[in-house]
């Protein structure tokens, strides 16, 4: 990869980060209780594993152009925007190579 500055690798380093966690977690999604206590009180820790169960197969780093498309036309029946959003303004498309690592 050639030399893009710090700027780039710090985001980078978060697309890896969250591609991995979401690697470990359908590997392994008892490994939520691990973070889960952590950060909760022991009863909703507990039930957090069942949260990342049911959400586990929604776990993806990419964002689709259909997707894109489809949020445009959402916000723009809405009137949130009122005109097209191409894809490369929404999404870090410089990073498509670690989406899927």
């Amino acid at each position: 990869m050639r030399y893009r500055g710090a700027w780039f690798h710090g985001k980078a380093s978060a697309v890896r980060a969250i591609v991995k966690t979401q690697n470990a977690l359908k590997t392994n999604v008892a490994r939520a209780v691990e973070v889960g206590r952590k950060l909760f009180p022991s009863m909703e820790a507990e039930l957090i594993v069942e949260l990342i169960r049911r959400d586990l197969p929604y776990y993806e780093a990419s964002i689709s152009e259909s997707f894109v498309a489809g949020m445009n036309q959402f916000a723009g029946d809405l009137g949130i925007v009122t005109g097209h959003v191409p894809y490369e303004k929404v999404v870090a498309t410089q990073f498509r190579q670690l989406w899927n690592a």
